[in-house]
């Protein structure tokens, strides 16, 4: 049953709509194949850009993923002595660390952190901030995070990316319509160009190191035809089409990246 999202603004609407969201799912989601893409395609990205084989301190900004399915924890604890975690919702921070006992996991708001300043030598914030109403919740959350980095520790943020002319279309029509008629299964936020996003977080205090987009394969068509090869196909047959979706992702090397890329990519440093 999809959920309908509480007036967004405080954390505890935020804390009560992502915990039905993950029970819901308690059971395992319904787009894991989907979902196997999308960590593939992360991990690919971290690996272009973590500088260091391992951190003494990581923050994963969010445990939605690692909740319902495998998601990045697996492989940022192979790059990281102490791997930690945090989720605006309990259901969710629970059931990351049941599937992985190692992670240091707490209930937290990105806007307002439980960490001292310089606390961490590597952040990792995939697809967290474009959960928010508004822009203005995304600087406070930059600001946050630059905070709680030592300086020149580093920062790995996707969000959705609003020059991909299918984003642009999806914020541009009312959330509850997209909702109703199954177009989205939870609720998503303000998205940012990749203009907007350096600029953001140059306000924050970082110092741009590299830029780009990632997941082009079209998702309205990717996303329910990996439901159909989750339900009816073999192991072989699934590996099968993981590998023509990764195919899509030569398309990152090109000059229309930031129009077929669902997430625009920022690697920066603290300054």
């Amino acid at each position: 049953m999809r959920k309908k999202r509480p007036e967004p603004g405080t954390s505890d609407a935020d804390t009560q709509y992502w915990d039905s969201v993950t029970s819901a799912m308690a059971d395992g989601p319904p787009d894991e194949v989907w979902r196997r893409h999308s960590d593939t395609v992360n991990e690919h990205l971290l690996k272009r850009w973590l500088e260091k084989k391992n951190y003494p301190s990581l923050l994963k900004t969010d445990l939605f993923d690692e909740s319902i399915g495998v998601g990045l924890c697996a492989f940022l604890s192979d790059h990281s002595d102490e791997l930690h975690g945090i989720d605006i919702s309990e259901v969710c921070v629970k059931a990351a660390v049941k599937r992985y006992p190692a992670l240091l996991a707490r209930k937290a708001d990105v806007r307002e952190l439980p960490y001292q300043n310089g606390r961490f030598d590597c952040i990792v914030s995939n697809s967290t901030l474009d959960h928010f109403p508004v822009i203005g919740d995304i600087e406070v959350s930059l600001a946050e995070l630059n905070r709680v980095l030592r300086p020149g520790a580093e920062f790995v943020i996707t969000l959705d990316n609003l020059q991909n002319p299918v984003i642009w279309l999806r914020d541009a029509l009312p959330y509850r319509w997209l909702h109703r008629v199954g177009l989205l299964s939870y609720y998503v936020g303000a998205a940012s160009t990749v203009t907007g996003l350096r600029k953001m977080l140059t306000v924050a205090g970082f110092e741009i190191k590299e830029s780009t987009a990632i997941l082009h394969c079209p998702r309205v068509a990717a996303i329910p035809l990996s439901n159909l090869i989750q339900k009816y196909c073999s192991e072989p047959g699934r590996k099968r089409w993981l590998r023509l979706l990764m195919a899509f992702e030569w398309l990152g090397r090109t000059p229309l990246r930031y129009f077929t890329g669902h997430f625009v990519a920022v690697h920066a440093i603290k300054k």
